[in-house]
């Protein structure tokens, strides 16, 4: 298990897709809003999912999705693991420079570019 460093997590649901047929083959009553909703069960609490919400929450706390339902949701998570905080903090004060090299493209502002 790797803890998370952060106090609070932040989850977006991006899109949304529903599948009719995966939805009838399960056994389980949906709500007519879907499934893989956000479920706290520390605050006793679920999140509807839509596209376009944004939530916060304690990464320490017990929690997970309700049944999908034929629900899938694309999602971005932000948070911060402990494993990467010890390795920054293993780094000190040490700076750390990456190389540029040809070939890196249009972004590559070391280097002049022309078509």
């Amino acid at each position: 298990m790797d803890l998370c460093y952060a106090l609070w997590a932040f989850n977006v649901a991006v899109a949304c897709e529903y599948n009719a047929s995966a939805a009838s083959a399960q056994n389980f009553p949906i709500p007519p809003y879907g499934g893989a909703n956000f479920v706290n069960v520390n605050l006793c609490i679920v999140v509807v999912n839509a596209p376009g919400t944004l939530f916060a929450f304690k990464p320490d706390h017990v929690h997970g999705t309700t049944i999908s339902g034929g629900t899938t949701y694309h999602e971005l998570t932000f948070t911060f693991l402990k494993r990467i905080s010890d390795a920054l903090a293993e780094l000190g004060d040490r700076t750390i420079f990456g190389e540029s090299q040809w070939g890196a493209g249009d972004g590559n502002i070391d280097h002049e570019w022309s078509h």
